[in-house]
């Protein structure tokens, strides 16, 4: 009985010291978030304008008190992967400058956004999804196609902030075109559902132009953005994400110039949906799609061809990510429609027929 009593008691001190070492890890982690942050600001000083710098300062710490920021960022950075935060010290600081869209101008709403995100994901997603992920692009879709090789493939965004996590289209390894997405709550951008993945950037590789034609002749006169679009409405789906958000030309944060301008307001009204509200449109997923009786006689041999390609590859990229990165008790058929889980930001554990090849928005490499 005695030789129990010990065991138990050198039991709960091993998980007290463990407790302790995660309290501690922790911390050491969150102190060393707050030095980027303050290097990260500081440097912004010596690089730009100091008048400029001063400016805009007002932005980073008017919205709430010294107190709530660092109470603020301390919850991000643990509702951050530890493989991300440790390879990356400065991604969690991408909340303190311009984030996703033009409106999202308080810095409590960005960061908002970036902690749902990871917590969201972190809910459905298994252990070594950034893992995968920052190691390179996990592919979701592939196929040969007159002797030229076609995937789609998912990655993590790092560099840029229109976006978390980027969906790429790629002919022979060249990449064709990319697009941005963040999953956001609803409410942020006047959505009626729980979660939206907000798609923030569509853009096409420069001088590529020629290879992009190609390449929608192939997938069936479907252009690399609409095969995009069903890859994102595939993981949504996955995900029990219920709608597509996506950016008009005024939330865009970084204005191309005007010959290689992509038109965001012009390539979502294909969809057959408006703004809601002053910036966004909203896609629900599955997107609806033209009944054929609908469709002009001539035309209904063509759409069907396009949508039994469109729907092999979504039903691809669907497959893939549930097998490689759903939890296991998340995994469901992978045919629409989609499982619907309601996620609660408030109460989250802390730890179509497509149209004519729109015009390709240039790229920096």
């Amino acid at each position: 009985m005695a030789d129990m009593i010990s065991d138990c008691r050198e039991c709960c001190a091993l998980t007290s010291r463990m407790r302790l070492l995660v309290a501690m890890r922790q911390t050491v982690t969150f102190f060393k978030s707050i030095f980027a942050a303050a290097i990260h600001l500081v440097g912004k000083v010596f690089r730009g304008n100091f008048l400029i710098f001063a400016s805009k300062l007002p932005d980073f710490i008017s919205d709430e008190s010294i107190v709530a920021t660092v109470i603020g960022h301390f919850e991000t950075v643990r509702a951050m992967n530890p493989t991300l935060t440790k390879r990356h010290k400065n991604y969690v600081l991408r909340y303190f400058g311009h984030y996703l869209a033009n409106s999202f101008n308080k810095k409590t709403i960005r960061r908002e956004i970036l902690k749902f995100h990871h917590q969201y994901l972190r809910e459905h997603v298994v252990e070594s999804f950034y893992e995968q992920l920052l190691e390179s692009e996990s592919l979701l879709w592939n196929e040969i196609i007159d002797e030229n090789k076609y995937t789609i493939s998912l990655a993590q965004n790092l560099r840029h902030v229109e976006g978390d996590l980027r969906l790429v289209f790629r002919q022979n390894g060249n990449l064709m075109y990319k697009i941005y997405f963040t999953i956001v709550p609803g409410r942020l951008i006047n959505h009626a559902v729980n979660q939206v993945l907000l798609v923030g950037l569509i853009q096409g590789a420069r001088e590529q132009s020629e290879a992009i034609r190609t390449a929608t002749r192939a997938c069936r006169d479907i252009a690399p953005p609409y095969l995009l679009i069903a890859a994102a409405e595939s993981i949504a789906g996955a995900l029990a994400i219920d709608a597509i958000a996506g950016i008009s030309n005024e939330e865009l944060l970084s204005k191309p110039a005007e010959s290689c301008f992509f038109d965001y307001n012009k390539f979502w009204e294909t969809f057959a949906v408006k703004k809601k509200g002053a910036g966004f449109y909203e896609i629900p997923v599955p997107i609806p799609q033209k009944p054929l009786e609908q469709i002009n006689v001539g035309h209904r041999r063509r759409t069907r061809r396009k949508r039994q390609f469109k729907s092999r590859v979504a039903a691809s990229v669907r497959e893939t990510f549930a097998e490689k990165f759903l939890k296991m008790t998340l995994q469901t058929s992978t045919d629409p429609p989609a499982r619907r889980d309601k996620f609660d930001s408030n109460n989250m554990p802390q730890a179509g027929a497509a149209a004519s090849t729109p015009p390709a928005r240039t790229m920096q490499p």
